[in-house]
């Protein structure tokens, strides 16, 4: 969807060009259901928007499309799970799908939360947009996600979270490894569940943590981070580096 939806391109326009990606990637049968889907979707956001295709729109002022675009692409994860005929065990229905909208929760109750400049922090508790990531597993695959699996989180600007070093950012849209996370849990078989504490493991090796300095006495004195500064500083799992994973309402209606 990305791919086809730059940030600058006119909001008609991209309504016809996301239709009709989803009639092209789920065949006629899912294609119309997703067409109906994505335009349900996209149609308040398109409706704040001028139709002339003013080239010279700010970023904030594309912060709601790309919001909308967001949903879209979870709605046609959905769809093509659907599509292909999948069965769910609703024994397992707490499972964490790849397509799934989710948000990531620290040790101390506030959430993983990307900025529109990508910049990536928990220093809120709010369960907004901002907050919303989309976890798809980095193979393609559809189905339940699992520990030791290969995933990607893509944030609310179409951006994915990235691991640079020791910084953790939501600037690129790319797929690569830098942008692969391995997800995990302490123990316990099966897939990963609403609920699990999940630890995510950069290419490099070291685990996603968020800082909460008053918390963190066994920190480094040399170690300088802002208090809800999101890194990947360690590659031995600490209490900084757990995240309480919690599936998206499907409503839409937050608590």
């Amino acid at each position: 969807v990305a791919s086809i939806a730059p940030r600058r391109a006119c909001a008609r326009s991209l309504l016809s060009e996301t239709i009709a990606f989803g009639m092209w990637a789920r065949s006629w049968k899912w294609g119309v259901p997703c067409a109906i889907a994505l335009s349900v979707v996209l149609g308040p956001t398109l409706a704040k928007h001028d139709p002339s295709c003013a080239a010279t729109r700010s970023g904030t002022d594309t912060a709601g499309l790309d919001s909308a675009l967001f949903q879209v692409r979870t709605l046609a994860s959905k769809i093509e799970v659907v599509g292909e005929g999948l069965d769910v065990d609703p024994e397992s229905s707490s499972a964490i799908q790849s397509g799934d909208s989710i948000y990531l929760k620290s040790h101390v109750g506030h959430f993983v939360t990307v900025m529109a400049d990508g910049r990536v922090h928990a220093e809120w508790n709010h369960r907004g947009e901002w907050e919303k990531l989309l976890i798809e597993r980095a193979d393609g695959a559809p189905g339940a996600i699992s520990p030791g699996t290969a995933v990607f989180l893509t944030s609310w600007n179409l951006k994915r979270i990235t691991v640079e070093g020791t910084a953790v950012h939501a600037k690129w849209d790319h797929r690569g490894e830098w942008q692969k996370l391995t997800i995990e849990r302490n123990g316990g078989e099966g897939p990963i569940l609403e609920g699990d504490e999940v630890f995510f493991k950069g290419w490099a090796g070291n685990y996603i943590d968020v800082n909460y300095i008053d918390t963190m006495h066994y920190m480094d004195a040399n170690v300088t981070s802002p208090i809800g500064g999101v890194q990947a500083r360690w590659s031995n799992r600490r209490d900084c580096h757990g995240l309480t994973i919690e599936r998206v309402l499907a409503t839409g209606v937050e608590q």
